[in-house]
C-alpha cells in the first residue's frame, strides 16, 4: 500500500467510528521488510477511540499498532489519543 491509500484508510475508518483525526505525521523505514510508520492523534468518545484502534487490524495491509495513549480531553467529555502504527510493506 502506499502512503496516500494508508491515509484514505485511516481516515475512512475515522469516519466508521465516529472518530476525529486531529494530527497525523508518517515516517518512511528502511531495511528487508520495510515499514511506514504512522503517528495519529485522534479525538472521540472512548468506545469508539477503542473500534477504531481494533479495526486498525483489519487493513489490507500488515499493521500493527506499536504505542497507543489514550487521556481525557479537558472539558469536551472526549477523549484524545495517540496511535503509532507500523505498516509492513514488501521490499522493492
Amino acid at each position: 500500500a502506499t502512503q496516500a491509500q494508508l491515509v484514505q484508510s485511516f481516515a475512512r475508518l475515522a469516519r466508521k467510528h465516529g472518530v476525529k483525526i486531529v494530527a497525523e505525521s508518517y515516517e518512511e523505514g528502511r531495511g528487508a521488510l520495510p515499514a511506514l510508520a504512522a503517528d495519529l492523534t485522534v479525538q472521540g468518545a472512548y468506545p469508539a477511540l477503542r473500534e477504531f484502534v481494533a479495526d486498525l487490524a483489519g487493513l489490507p495491509t500488515w499493521s500493527e499498532v506499536q504505542e497507543l495513549r489514550i487521556e481525557s480531553a479537558r472539558g469536551t467529555g472526549l477523549q484524545k489519543g495517540r496511535v503509532r502504527v507500523l505498516t509492513y510493506r514488501k521490499a522493492t
